[in-house]
């Protein structure tokens, strides 16, 4: 389609750090750990948001895309939300 560009493929594994989890807000979608680690190594990534079914991607001029949660992420999610201890941790992204 002219004029209309298509995100890369990206396929690469996320390092949730130490100080992504003291830093990140739980139960915000935005600012949790997940989306802090997310932004820090997916340098064209203008916005994220986290959830237990799904993770919504904004790439600026490339638009929009949303893919289902890697398996296990809802699990470190529910962890995170319910102050629970969490040591840091690494988990796939594939967008496609």
């Amino acid at each position: 389609m002219a004029g209309r560009r298509q995100m890369n493929f990206v396929d690469c594994q996320i390092d949730v750090s130490q100080s992504d989890l003291e830093k990140g807000v739980a139960n915000d979608c935005k600012r949790c750990p997940i989306a802090r680690a997310l932004l820090r190594q997916l340098p064209d990534l203008e916005s994220v948001e986290v959830d237990t079914n799904a993770l919504w991607f904004h790439f600026g001029c490339i638009g929009k895309t949303a893919i289902r949660t890697p398996p296990g992420l809802a699990e470190k999610i529910n962890e995170i939300d319910d102050d629970k201890p969490v040591k840091p941790f690494s988990f796939r992204l594939v967008i496609a």
